[in-house]
């Protein structure tokens, strides 16, 4: 398996303003997005094509439904990257992240 995007040969560059657009038929075309990076993960994973679609199209779920909360997205800030490999810091800032993820997920479940 591959460690990231930049190795599966795709076009790499952010959309405007973001990170990681929705992807598949959504603008900013062109532009790798959750759909594509998802369904790259589940192909080397061995899923099913169409267990890869529900993954893909729930990938975007987030940006379509939610933007504005920063759970929801189950991204770690950008502040880690600048921490290196080995902070306590870094640890600290995935570990907030997964907690807040699984806190919203855990609402979610409960409305």
């Amino acid at each position: 398996m591959k460690a990231s995007p930049k190795q599966w040969d795709f076009n790499v560059k952010p959309g405007p303003g973001t990170r990681l657009p929705a992807g598949g038929i959504y603008p900013p075309y062109g532009h790798i997005g959750h759909w594509e990076v998802t369904g790259k993960v589940a192909e080397e994973m061995g899923f099913s094509s169409p267990a890869n679609n529900v993954l893909c199209d729930a990938a975007q779920d987030p940006d379509f439904y939610d933007f504005s909360t920063v759970a929801a997205h189950a991204q770690t800030p950008d502040e880690a990257d600048l921490c290196g490999p080995d902070s306590v810091k870094r640890t600290s800032i995935i570990n907030k992240a997964t907690d807040d993820y699984v806190a919203w997920m855990d609402a979610q479940f409960q409305r």
